[in-house]
């Protein structure tokens, strides 16, 4: 598939594009805008996918951390559908990096438990500022689009209030006029930073962290250019700061990022499971800024995006599974889940206090 995404022409290709898809709706839309449903649904759902004959089914899904598998009304499901030939690929959970936090029913022994691996590509913004160039920058996800270059004169908004730092205050009228204010993340909404220093006359906005690791802003109904960058880059570019120095936020593009290429993401959960006789997570999978379909909402008009979670990366498992199985048409369930395991590549890395270290199976399976 062709298509362009955030101004930037793309080709996407499933893992398996010759598999026919058999999709179950077990899950409404709650007001808020999240996915729910009971398991008096998923239940009829899995057990209709195997009656109705697939091979592989992936569980986008899951339930709370550290639960235990004995307690499951999925893991004799899981049991039979896995007898039965079906192989079932399921997300890990996003409530890591803690120990034990695998929920279920990715914490049934039966089928494979992914977790969420990076696989260095996404859609940025490069800044350059103070003269200092090459920092990468995500964009903030309002009403705007980055598909043009921004330029001019930055300004560390603490200069102008030194007590607003995080711009969660309104500054004077035409205090940023022209601007591009650079802010701290802090105790209020994006959205609510971007409006102030856009009132204020800024043309765009630098968010720099206050911890460790990458933001990526929500920010609905704002409509100043805005991006996101590291704690560390932030800190680099105040400190390189001198009257009348310049800063320019370069349009969306696709990038590489050699340092997270098969690094473990933060977010996936981690064993050991809550029965730590066996091992959970199964397998690692890409599940970080995967570009897919999307259904479109009030604050999402395209019909892709770029999102993250285990639920992004157990499709990928899911896929391989479906060659396998074509490949192999004769093997069980547990024979395609053990070539999957035993042929995965072990040099996953992690982060551990800023330090890069390689992932261990509680992490990467």
């Amino acid at each position: 598939v062709s298509t362009t995404y955030q101004g930037v022409d793309v080709n996407l290709s499933g893992v398996a594009p010759g598999a026919t898809l058999m999709v179950y709706k077990a899950l409404f839309q709650t007001p808020a805008g999240t996915g729910s449903g009971s398991n008096v649904m998923l239940v009829q759902a899995l057990e209709d996918a195997v009656e109705d004959g697939a091979d592989i089914i992936n569980n986008s899904w899951g339930g709370g951390p550290g639960g235990p598998p004995q307690t499951s009304p999925y893991t004799p499901i899981f049991e039979a559908a896995e007898e039965a030939g079906v192989v079932i690929a399921t997300a890990a959970g996003n409530d890591g990096p803690a120990d034990r936090s695998i929920g279920c029913p990715g914490c049934a022994e039966s089928g494979l438990t992914v977790a969420n691996t990076q696989h260095g590509r996404t859609f940025g913004n490069i800044v350059d500022a103070a003269g200092l160039e090459g920092f990468s920058a995500n964009a903030g996800d309002g009403d705007f689009e980055l598909n043009e270059t921004i330029s001019g004169p930055m300004m560390p908004v603490e200069l102008i209030d030194e007590a607003n730092v995080e711009a969660c205050n309104s500054f004077a009228d035409g205090a940023l006029e022209g601007h591009i204010a650079f802010v701290s993340r802090g105790t209020c909404a994006f959205s609510d930073k971007a409006n102030n220093v856009q009132a204020a006359g800024a043309i765009g906005m630098v968010l720099y962290n206050n911890a460790e690791g990458i933001i990526i802003m929500s920010m609905p109904g704002a409509t100043l250019p805005s991006v996101s960058i590291t704690q560390e880059a932030g800190q680099e570019i105040l400190a390189a700061y001198t009257e009348g120095a310049t800063a320019t936020i370069n349009a969306t593009e696709s990038l590489i990022d050699e340092d997270s290429i098969d690094r473990m993401a933060a977010s996936s959960s981690r064993g050991p499971n809550g029965d730590s006789s066996f091992l959970k997570p199964n397998i690692a999978a890409p599940g970080t800024s995967i570009l897919s379909a999307y259904a479109a909402t009030p604050e999402v008009t395209e019909n892709y995006n770029a999102i993250s979670g285990t639920s992004m990366a157990s499709p990928h498992v899911a896929g391989a599974a479906a060659l396998l199985r074509q490949m192999y048409p004769d093997f069980s369930a547990k024979q395609i889940k053990s070539m999957l395991m035993t042929s995965a590549n072990p040099n996953v890395t992690d982060l551990e206090d800023g330090e890069v270290v390689p992932a261990t199976p509680f992490d990467r399976g």
